[in-house]
């Protein structure tokens, strides 16, 4: 499992490769005072990869 993203309207970066059957994963560092858009995917092969929609933050 891939977990990516990045900055509202900047290009995604690989946060971490998870290992199978993982539930849960913490991101520390990010800026309170920007939104973020993450993405998480699934690799098979290197031409197999499942993608979930992207969720971004909305901050106040």
């Amino acid at each position: 499992m891939v977990i990516a993203g990045g900055r509202t309207g900047q290009e995604r970066n690989v946060f971490a490769t998870l290992p199978a059957g993982t539930t849960s994963y913490v991101i520390y560092a990010l800026n309170r005072t920007n939104d973020y858009c993450f993405t998480v995917a699934v690799v098979w092969s290197t031409d197999t990869v499942a993608s979930s929609e992207q969720v971004c933050t909305r901050r106040r």
